[in-house]
């Protein structure tokens, strides 16, 4: 027994209870208690009491320990919220308030285990909190509704994702992996001597999208054209198309555009919009990552950490969002995922881009044709409503500020007072988890990663250090030379 059901702030009801607390489970913990099949609570909070302290004037100046047993009065009350009864294998909702006196004993491992929904084979990101299960959450179940990885800087969101990528690379059966990585936090991968062979990095230099997978209606998606430059960059394109060289880039496209008849301004426009395309240094005539990167288990970075044009960061993430999804509809690649690091810049809530449409897209439709997408942000607020509400599983981690949290308990079902509340107050590396991959609102203790961590993210103490290292060195260099 770990408890006694007592009557306190109109409770028991048929929600919550408060319990006298022997000590032996925390708060997160789970307790139950029936015959008639076992009920399932929850402990939200523990709390001290002691009735010599609650009357002011009884407490005299001095210390009452040296002439009265106060420590004998100090009892641990616990609160605990009902989550459902679990009987016959099936899982029922409580009508009924447990009666006072009621005695409670720690649930049964197995028992919570199937009533959260977790999976035995799943993917293993963690310990359920004040229990000893797995945090084994069903591959299917959390991928294919999408899902998000939501928390402030510092919090943990991009190790939980790490921890979630290593799952799937040590699968047997995974999808192909594709993640827009903005500020190198998964380039660690490709220098593990555990992933580096199922992991391609492609930085900067290495992108490249194909002109010639391009139309008008797309480069209008990018960079906003009129109906008549569309017009005329769709007779460009066609021009090129019927030529004997499907082998072109913007070079032949600017040539086509510079010869055709057609209004004088229209033409400055497309030319400067080809100058502009130009300038991105990502147009060319194959694209990189190909779809033949994309295979089952493998992962895919593009790393734009050394990009400093935003505009090209999501027109890259648009282009290759878009593509891929085209492609897995008719089934030329395979299932796969799209990680979308610091989604908010991505998909802003409030501004258009052409990276947003894509996302929002993906997010709408990608579980019919098993394209996944996983969004990561530090600013739930500033992310596309429309692309949150489609991410079913949610993996919460410590979120402080109130715009924050309200926004993520808009776009998320079964976010309770209660939960929400607890979010501002998880430690690094705790995680709620809410949604499709669960049967209820989880808290579970995220495990150590296996790979090794990249040096994005590296203090700032080792940086200034690092940093004064190199001018010395430099010092040193300019004054053996001269």
């Amino acid at each position: 027994m770990v408890g006694t059901v007592i009557v306190k702030e109109e409770t028991p009801t048929s929600q919550e209870f408060f319990f006298v607390h022997e000590g032996s489970v925390g708060k997160g913990g789970y307790v139950e208690y029936g015959e008639d099949g076992k009920v399932i609570a929850r402990v939200s909070e523990v709390y001290k009491a002691n009735e010599y302290f609650e009357d002011a004037e009884s407490i005299s100046e001095s210390d009452p320990r040296e002439s009265f047993p106060v420590d004998d009065w100090e009892v641990s009350i616990a609160r605990a919220q009902i989550m459902g009864c679990f009987r016959e294998g099936m899982i029922e909702r409580v009508n009924e308030a447990p009666a006072p006196g009621t005695e409670l004993d720690m649930a049964d491992p197995g028992r919570v285990e199937k009533f959260l929904g977790l999976a035995e084979n799943g993917l293993k990101l963690g310990e359920v909190q004040q229990q000893d299960v797995d945090a084994n959450f069903d591959l299917t179940d959390t991928l294919q509704k999408h899902f998000a990885i939501l928390a402030q800087s510092g919090a943990g969101k991009s190790y939980t994702a790490s921890v979630l990528l290593e799952e799937l690379l040590d699968r047997e059966n995974a999808p192909a992996i594709l993640a827009v990585d903005p500020h190198g936090d998964y380039t660690c991968f490709a220098e593990d001597k555990n992933y580096m062979k199922d992991v391609k990095v492609f930085r900067d230099d290495d992108v490249s999208i194909a002109v010639n997978n391009l139309s008008a209606d797309k480069v209008d998606a990018y960079f906003d054209l009129t109906p008549a430059q569309r017009r005329e960059l769709s007779k460009a394109f066609s021009e090129l198309e019927k030529g004997e060289n499907s082998d072109y880039g913007l070079r032949e496209l600017r040539s086509v555009v510079e010869e055709r008849e057609m209004n004088s301004s229209t033409r400055y426009v497309l030319l400067d919009t080809l100058r502009e395309m130009a300038s991105m240094q990502v147009f060319g005539k194959t694209d990189s990552p190909s779809p033949n990167d994309m295979e089952p288990g493998k992962l895919n970075i593009i790393d734009l950490s050394e990009t400093i044009n935003h505009r090209k960061k999501q027109v890259v993430t648009a282009y290759f969002g878009r593509r891929f999804f085209r492609l897995r509809r008719s089934e030329s690649i395979p299932p796969f995922l799209m990680l979308v690091e610091e989604a908010h810049n991505f998909a802003p809530e409030k501004q258009p881009s052409p990276s947003k449409t894509v996302i929002e897209k993906l997010a709408r439709e990608g579980r019919k044709f098993h394209a996944s997408i996983g969004l990561i942000s530090q600013r739930p607020v500033k992310l596309s409503t429309t692309a949150l509400s489609q991410c079913n599983t949610k993996f919460i981690l410590r979120v402080t500020n109130p715009n924050d949290l309200e926004h993520i308990s808009q776009s998320s079902e079964g976010i309770t007072s209660d939960v929400k509340n607890q979010i501002p107050g998880l430690k690094t590396g705790e995680s709620i988890v809410i949604g499709e991959a669960v049967n209820y609102p989880t808290f579970i203790d995220v495990r150590e990663r296996r790979s090794e961590e990249s040096g994005a993210g590296e203090g700032l103490e080792d940086t200034l250090e690092e940093w004064k290292q190199e001018q010395e060195s430099m010092d040193e260099d300019a004054e053996a030379f001269m």
